[in-house]
This record gives C-alpha cells, structure tokens and sequence, in this order.
C-alpha cells in the first residue's frame, strides 16, 4: 500500500513537470498582450506591395484588425466581409473621425492570390448579408428563423452592397501574414473552429494609441457581439479627451 501511494505521488508528480514544461513552451512561442502594455512591433508586406511596420504609425492611433477569413472550406466568413465594408463606406463619406488620426490595418494569415480571392467574393457576400436580413418570406418564416433574421439584422444594420463586377475598395493596407508569424504570436491562428477545419483567425480587434500602448482589445470567435465601430471610436475618443 505504501509503494501504491508513492508511486501515485511519482506519477502526479511527473504528469504536473510535464504540464508546466508545455504552458512554458506556449508561452515562450506566443506573446500575450495585456491592456496596458506596449504592443510588440511587427513587419509584414501588404496586399498593396508596400513593406509596412506597425511602429511606423508610431503618433497616431491604430486599430488593428484580425478578420477570421475563411469560415469552412472555400468559403468566408460573410460577416467580416460586412464589417470590412462599413468601414470602408465610412471611410469614403468622411464617417470615421478626423481627430482620432486612425489608421486602420487588416492582418490576414493568407497569401496574396488568397487575399486576391477574397477581394473578388466581398461584392456576391454583402449581397447575400442583405438577401439574409430582408428575406421575401418573412412572414411565413417559424419563430426561430425570425429570431435569426433579427439578429441578423441588429449585427448588420446597414444596407451596404456593391454591384457584381465591380472592384471592392482597399483602402487600409491588407497585410499578409502567409507564414502565421504575427497571428500565432497573438494566439489567434486556428486550424479547427466549431467543425470547420480550415485555416483562419479568431476575430479580434487591437486599438492601440499614439504611444504604441495597447488600450483595448477584443478576441472572440463568435459573431453577434463583437463591438460596433461607434463604439470602438469612442473609446478612441475617451482617452484622447483624457490624456
């Protein structure tokens, strides 16, 4: 009995070394950010053809967005396609505010040709958002494809579409982080989500302020509360009135 419990102490003991021994490697290969810290520099080369290094916005504020991209095998995530596009109507009416000097960063953890792709699919994407949200047969619809289309509607409150053929605007820089570099070392980077096994990142925004200090983050896999850009704009604006 007493070999029994000391070899059960043996192997306990083995199993928790063995545990800490693999939360050190994670640790060591990702790097974590905390609200508060400084956000660690990176350089990727964007969709554009430009060379682009976060510290080169150093004095002005960033929002740095992390779309999940594809959803399932050969097909996007339709909403990030949404939230790409009400920035870039914003952006084309002067809807983003001038004070905040924002520049705005899309890391994607694809090629160019992907990105290519994705470009090419955001005009047919919105059109389907829209064909979700104002179904010809609402009313004869059961409850709880009601409940969706409503949300649907509250997440997607605004009718954006562009024509069929037409290029979809790239205003921001897209950068390419094919190797997964910046997106494993934020821990975003995923090969597996709710059954699809495909190559994407977990949604998330960073806004990151003059000084290069993280003040907000958001990280989420799922859709319906992820932060309207209103909102992110004013806690842009709150610190600025603060500081």
């Amino acid at each position: 009995m007493i070999y029994h419990r000391s070899t059960r102490g043996f192997i306990g003991t083995i199993f928790l070394a063995i545990l800490l021994v693999c939360v050190v490697v994670e640790a060591s290969e990702k790097q974590w950010v905390s609200v508060g810290d400084a956000m660690p520099d990176f350089t990727l080369k964007s969709y554009q053809g430009e060379t682009v290094s976060l510290s080169d916005y150093k004095g002005r504020n960033v929002m740095l967005m992390f779309p999940r991209g594809y959803a399932y095998e050969g097909g996007w995530c339709h909403f990030c396609f949404y939230r790409h596009a009400q920035l870039f109507a914003r952006q084309s009416v002067g809807n983003i505010p001038e004070h905040l000097d924002l520049q705005i960063l899309y890391v994607f953890p694809y090629d160019k040709g992907s990105i290519e792709n994705w470009i090419a699919a955001l005009p047919s994407a919105l059109k389907s958002v829209d064909d979700m949200k104002n179904p010809s047969d609402y009313g004869e619809l059961d409850e709880g494809m009601k409940k969706f289309v409503d949300i649907i509607r509250k997440v997607a409150p605004e009718a954006i579409t562009l024509p069929e053929g037409e290029e979809a605007p790239t205003p921001f820089p897209l950068l390419l982080d094919e190797e997964r570099n910046v997106s494993n070392r934020f821990g975003l980077f995923q090969t597996e989500w709710s059954g699809s096994k495909v190559d994407q990142n977990i949604p998330a925004v960073y806004l990151i302020d003059r000084e290069g200090i993280l003040r907000f983050k958001y990280i989420s896999q799922h859709t319906f509360d992820r932060p309207s850009f209103d909102y992110l704009f004013e806690i842009f604006s709150l610190w600025e009135k603060s500081d």
